[in-house]
């Protein structure tokens, strides 16, 4: 590894440090002064800022911070770089988002199966009200609350009351 690419990494692993609120630890002129200190070499803020977008840090890093793993990484250490990290996280979060829509999935089959829905309009507004309710969850979710589906009443055929 040249000279060049040594800074580019070390400005990459400096910018995906967070500190325990999940935000960058080291601003961009922060990142140029430890390149200084460290290589001897100076470097321009905008420089740091042009290498996150065309290495995809600045999107590594936002998409991290989205699904709020910055704030877990700046808690634990690891023999992985932090890119590694986040990456790592992300795709668990991913993962496991697929895993509950597959269940939504087969929940609402079954409840439109047992329900016995006269028409797809039916079916789809029922999905289509739980979906919302499940995005409105991963914003309570992070709020630390809990929030339950509730299939409203009005589209649930003979009356029948809703299921929590």
């Amino acid at each position: 590894m040249n000279k060049k690419e040594k800074i580019i990494e070390y400005a990459k692993d400096l910018y995906l440090t967070p500190k325990e609120d999940g935000t960058h630890k080291y601003s961009l002129r922060a990142i140029c002064a430890e390149i200084e200190q460290e290589f001897s070499k100076k470097i321009a803020n905008p420089t740091i800022l042009n290498w996150s977008r065309k290495y995809g840090w600045e999107k590594l890093w936002n998409e991290g911070v989205r699904y709020g793993v910055a704030e877990a990484i700046a808690k634990q250490e690891s023999d992985k770089t932090k890119e590694e990290q986040i990456k790592e996280k992300i795709a668990k979060i991913k993962e496991d988002r697929a895993i509950m829509n597959m269940n939504l999935l087969e929940i609402a089959y079954k409840f439109i199966i047992e329900n016995g829905f006269t028409n797809i309009q039916e079916a789809l507004k029922a999905y289509d009200t739980a979906s919302k309710n499940l995005q409105a969850n991963d914003v309570i979710e992070k709020m630390g609350e809990e929030i339950k589906i509730i299939i409203p009443k009005e589209i649930i055929p003979d009356g029948n009351k809703s299921s929590e």
